[in-house]
């Protein structure tokens, strides 16, 4: 067996770390591109040792690219808001459509880059260059474009493999921007143009409306403050029937209403349809969502759908070859969605996760046609369902006609009408360059794991100034011949092995303040049969991130 060289182990040492930092760091969550990828750069900087990274995004036609954000290690020219033509570079635009990694090692020579070398390359003095396209949702967002200064460099295939994982990390945040942008658009939607939504409390006090429902009914916030409650809103000849809703919201069940007979604040008639669903807790009633509308105002749904289907985000309308009666079991109910349910529409956002160019090739597809793993879409069903026809983020597997299999979060909020679900809308979101990072980051982490645990050497991670030992490899206890549980638990466990000659030394060499920027020790060890052993023991300062824990 081959000994592994060091200078790979600290690579992926340095990769691992860095992604495990990028992982932990709440960027895939933030929705903030610009701020992520402010704390992205900087890592890919480090971790790879080059002068520039940049990122660029492509124009709707691929004729450029403009460079959106840069990172410096060393003081090149600032290139945010640079621009390059296809026109002016034709085998570099060919290369980036085509490629999954441009690695050129020396980028002046590259057929690829050689004709970037005087207007581009030399002013700033780049030898090599490595450009990762962004890819998601079948086609190519951007670039991120890691640059080197000096003499050219060999890109290996383990920094390869690292910036391929970091592009997915990036297309896992533009993925999250445009999402939080899209529910801030139907946010603002939904208060001005969709269904009355309210708040109650137990008592049926109306704690908050949105906009719609100020239209519909005609009353003003002034009015709720005053004391307005549901009881003026619905009809007096329907109240009975407000007291039995209220009898089982308190008993903890959702409540389906049709032709609901209302008046609003002029006088004007209203027919209400919805639902209304408690938030228990404790046991206890605490509030209680309703949504509805007004059947009388068709235009309305109109708009709504209109609005939907022209909308960027990916769209869908579920149809129903057969209404389903929401009285059958939940099992039964999973298994009539998947005979019955269909895409009635869609848009062309949802056509291009499903990999068709058109909205139409999608329209009349069941539901298993779409998402064919029956596990997976079992099991998304059911857990819609126990949602009350109005769940959010539900992860499946899509199948794309590319052959690709897509990963996507669904949310959908079913239509009922006289006790059957006539009828849904919903939203899907690609999360397939996520998921792709995740799997990147345990297989990083195993690979980390294999090599720690086939080296003679000892070497461990130290959380600082805490001195808490974050990891530790298994020849610390051939070495030292000591417990690594003990270790974890006590990170100077290790001192009662160090020979009583050189311990006060030893401890007082890494308790140095200066030691926390890396030291240079040797000592001797004496095991438990009493023999002598001479270690050589090096520390190097690894930092997590930008003002992160080291």
């Amino acid at each position: 067996m081959h000994d592994i060289d060091p200078r790979i182990i600290g690579r992926l040492k340095r990769q691992n770390s860095a992604l495990i930092t990028l992982a932990r760091s709440g960027i895939l969550q933030s929705g903030d591109l610009r701020e992520a990828l402010q704390k992205i750069l900087p890592v890919i900087g480090e971790t790879l040792n080059v002068a520039r990274v940049s990122v660029w995004t492509f124009d709707e036609d691929r004729a450029h690219i403009r460079c959106i954000l840069q990172h410096d290690l060393l003081s090149t020219p600032n290139i945010t808001g640079k621009v390059l033509q296809a026109a002016d570079f034709p085998n570099y635009f060919s290369a980036i459509q085509t490629s999954d990694v441009i690695a050129a090692d020396d980028a002046r020579t590259d057929p690829r880059t050689h004709e970037m070398t005087e207007s581009y390359l030399n002013p700033s003095g780049i030898t090599s260059m490595m450009d990762v396209p962004v890819i998601g949702s079948g086609s190519r967002w951007g670039i991120v474009c890691h640059e080197h200064i000096g003499s050219p460099r060999r890109w290996t295939s383990d920094e390869q493999s690292f910036a391929l994982a970091v592009t997915n990390l990036i297309w896992a945040v533009v993925e999250q921007a445009e999402r939080k942008g899209l529910e801030a658009r139907l946010r603002d939607y939904m208060d001005s143009a969709l269904d009355c939504m309210t708040i109650l409390s137990p008592e049926l006090r109306i704690l908050y409306a949105n906009q719609a429902w100020f239209h519909v009914t005609g009353y003003t916030a002034e009015d709720l403050a005053g004391g307005v409650r549901t009881w003026h809103i619905i009809h007096p000849s329907r109240h009975h029937e407000l007291r039995e809703y209220e009898t089982r919201l308190l008993r903890g069940e959702t409540v389906q209403f049709t032709d609901l007979a209302g008046v609003a604040k002029d006088g004007r008639e209203l027919i209400a349809e919805g639902t209304a669903r408690p938030k228990l807790a404790l046991g206890r009633l605490e509030y209680i969502y309703v949504v509805w509308r007004d059947v009388i105002r068709e235009k309305q749904n109109e708009r709504y759908r209109s609005y939907f289907l022209d909308h960027s985000g990916a769209i869908f309308s579920l149809g129903f070859r057969r209404p389903m009666p929401i009285s059958l079991p939940l099992e039964d109910q999973a298994r009539w969605m998947a005979d019955h349910a269909y895409f009635s529409e869609c848009n062309t956002a949802t056509a291009r996760i499903f990999g068709v160019s058109r909205p139409e090739d999608l329209v009349g597809l069941s539901l298993p046609q779409l998402f064919p793993h029956a596990e997976d879409l079992r099991g998304s069903l059911l857990e819609w369902l126990r949602s009350g026809y109005r769940g959010e983020n539900i992860l499946t597997r899509a199948a794309a006609r590319d052959g690709e299999e897509r990963w996507v979060l669904g949310s959908c909020r079913g239509i009922l009408e006289n006790g059957h679900l006539v009828s849904g809308w919903g939203m899907l979101v690609d999360i397939t360059a996520r998921q792709r990072a995740e799997t990147a980051l345990r297989e990083s982490e195993d690979r980390f794991q294999q090599i720690a645990g086939n080296i003679h050497e000892v070497f461990w991670l130290t959380e600082i100034p805490t001195w808490k030992v974050i990891y530790v490899s298994p020849a610390y206890e051939e070495m030292f011949d000591r417990k690594v549980d003990d270790l974890l638990r006590d990170a100077w466990d290790w001192l009662k092995s160090v020979h009583p000659e050189d311990r006060d030394a030893t401890e007082a060499a890494l308790k140095d303040p200066k030691s926390q920027h890396g030291f240079d020790l040797q000592y001797r060890i004496i095991t438990a049969d009493g023999s002598v052993r001479w270690v050589h023991a090096r520390g190097v300062d690894v930092k997590t991130g930008p003002g992160g824990p080291r």
